[in-house]
This record gives structure tokens, sequence and C-alpha cells, in this order.
């Protein structure tokens, strides 16, 4: 009990409620992984910017094979904006947690590059508690400057990158030297930073860029992965109370080892690992793990994290709407569209029991 209070004394938090929400997020978000995409530096055009961003934007559903052979999708969605105190949810509702920072900018000489490095390392640090990997895409101006017009494929229309990754080598759909990058000059040396850098040089690399974003997508799937399987394997920290921002100091000073809190426990690691599984392209897994929080957590009262498994479970059902709508299958088959309805009003209901928590 005393180790239990201690971890909730240790990070205190003010009444916090859902002051930023992202009105842009569909249901299906939940299955992906969030990735801020911050411009840096002064140097590089608003047009520059906005045609990297669309480049990066069309990686959003990465192929991926996991150690055991089996084909995974990871999903991520892009942010130009988020404010930190969001990724307090990130114990709630893991989707809601920031994992990657891309920096984009351009510089003319190794001055300019350090001052982008700094600049990039400020950027990540402020979100060092939830990120697991980043990168700083460079745009190195000399005789060509910016990304012309050819730096983006013109006939990708709104289609998203299809290339698979396997362990770390990339299958990429990489063109011929028409899309070919060019040298960067020499006074270029990204090896003296420790920042991750992308660096170009010229107008046509919009595939080494996707490429390039492939691989850190995949760098953050290992990531969570590794995550996925320790919390599954030994079950989370037993004595660990998962909580929202504004539930920890309700919890100060009350006998974790209660046959209550000890099901809150349990049914809140359950909950955890359904939203760990589902980011990790499992939805099959994930299903189960919010079905188990849900039973565990009902008779506990816990009618916060109850929803957030019938919001999750409702996730899951309308992702694998969408994939047979798209001709594949999943392999699951979730809710109807009347019990995805029903369930998400019983979300609202439970939710509507904390101020802090209202829709």
């Amino acid at each position: 009990m005393r180790s239990s209070v201690s971890a909730i004394l240790s990070d205190p938090a003010p009444d916090s409620t859902m002051a930023f929400p992202d009105y842009q997020q569909s249901c299906t978000d939940h299955a992906r992984l969030l990735i801020l995409i911050r411009r840096i530096g002064h140097q590089i055009s608003d047009e520059t910017f906005t045609k990297i961003s669309d480049t990066i934007n069309q990686v959003r559903d990465v192929p991926i094979r996991d150690k055991t052979g089996l084909n995974r999708t990871i999903r991520v969605r892009y942010t130009p904006l988020y404010h930190v105190e969001n990724n307090d949810w990130g114990e709630f509702q893991a989707h809601r947690r920031l994992v990657g920072v891309i920096s984009v900018g351009s510089c003319a000489s190794q001055v300019e590059l350090n001052e982008l490095c700094r600049l990039h390392e400020s950027a990540k640090n402020k979100y060092s508690s939830t990120i697991f990997d980043s990168r700083c895409v460079v745009l190195c101006e000399g005789s060509e400057n910016g990304l012309g017009d050819e730096g983006v494929d013109t006939d990708s229309g709104d289609q998203h990158s299809t290339g698979s990754v396997n362990g770390d080598k990339i299958e990429d759909f990489k063109g011929g030297d028409e899309e070919r990058v060019d040298k960067p000059p020499s006074w270029f040396q990204p090896q003296n930073h420790k920042t991750r850098l992308l660096q170009f040089h010229g107008s046509k690399y919009a595939a080494g860029l996707r490429a390039d974003i492939q691989e850190f997508i995949a760098s953050l799937f290992w990531v969570l992965e590794s995550k996925r399987v320790d919390w599954s394997r030994e079950g989370g920290d037993k004595s660990i109370l998962l909580c929202a921002p504004f539930e920890r100091k309700d919890f100060v000073g009350l006998d974790m080892e209660s046959r209550n809190n000890r099901k809150r426990i349990l049914g809140r690691q359950k909950k955890h690992l359904g939203d760990l599984s589902l980011l990790a392209g499992l939805p099959a897994e994930s299903w189960n793990y919010y079905q188990a929080g849900m039973d565990i957590l009902r008779p506990a009262n816990d009618w916060l994290w109850l929803a957030g498994c019938q919001e999750g479970v409702c996730a899951v059902s309308m992702l694998l709407q969408e994939s047979q709508e798209k001709g594949t299958s999943l392999g699951s088959v979730g809710l109807s569209q009347e019990e995805i309805i029903e369930k998400y009003r019983d979300c609202v209901n439970h939710y509507a029991k904390y101020k802090n928590a209202g829709i």
C-alpha cells in the first residue's frame, strides 16, 4: 500500500479536464500512433513545408512482419499541433499519447544545421516522457532551393504509402533515376549530431523521404511491441493503479490491497493492454483484453474505465468494418452498427458521471 501511495504522490497532477479536444479524430484513430510534424527554423518557406508535410502524410499504413512472422498493419496519424497537457491522458487512452516527433527545416550552412538540431532536440525534450523516437527532416539548400513540384508524386492522389517493413529492411516503391536523391554538399556533416537526421538536397526525393518515414514508423512499432510484450508477460506492476489525470488525488491514502481496488488495478491494466494491442496491429487481442476489462471493472463500479473499454470495443468494431469494406479481413467480427450505437450511448452515460470527463 505504502509503495502505491508513494507512486501516486510522486507525480501529483492538478484537476485536469479534456481542455484540448481534437475534433478531427475519428473512432478508428484509437488504432493509430500519434506523431507531431513540427516546423523549425525560419529558412524554410510555407510552400516547401506544406509539400514536405504532404509527402510525409502519404505514409499512414505500414505493413510490418513481426518476429513470429505475422504480418501486421501499423497505422499512424499526424498532427501539426499538440498540447503537452494531453499526454497526461495517455494512461487512460494510449492513442492520445504522443509517441513520435518529426521536425522539418532547411539550412544553407553548417551553422544553420547546428541550430536546427538544437531546435529539434528542444522540441523532442518537451515530450520526452512519452515519445519513442524522432526524426529531423533537413532540406539542404544549395544550387537548388526548396522542394520543387517534382518532389511530390503528382500521380499519388490520396493514396497512402504501401511499402512494407520486414525487420529493419524497407521494401518500398522507389522509382528509378528520376527519383534519385541528390548528394548533400560537403559541409553537411550529420554524423556530428546525435539528432537522427533525414537530409536531402535538391528536389527529387519524395520516394526517399517516404521510405525513411516508413523506417521511422517501424522503429516506433518495435518500441511499442516491446512495451506490449512486457505488459502481457507480467501483467504489468500489480501494485500500480493506472489513472486519468484528475483521479490521482482521489486515491491518495486509500488501501490499494482492498478487494475493490485490486479489481480496479487488474481491470485497468487489461484495458491498457487492449490499447497497446490495438496500436500494435492486433485488433483480435485488443478485443479480448477490452472484454476482460469490462468483466472486471463493471462489478468494481469503475465507470470511467469501463466506458474506456466500451469505447475500445467500438473502435475495434469500426476498424473491422472499414477493413471489410476495403475487401480485407482481419479475422474477427465486431459489433453490429446498432450495437456500436448502443455501446456509445452507455459510454456517454458513464463519462457524464465525471465532471472532468464530460463530453
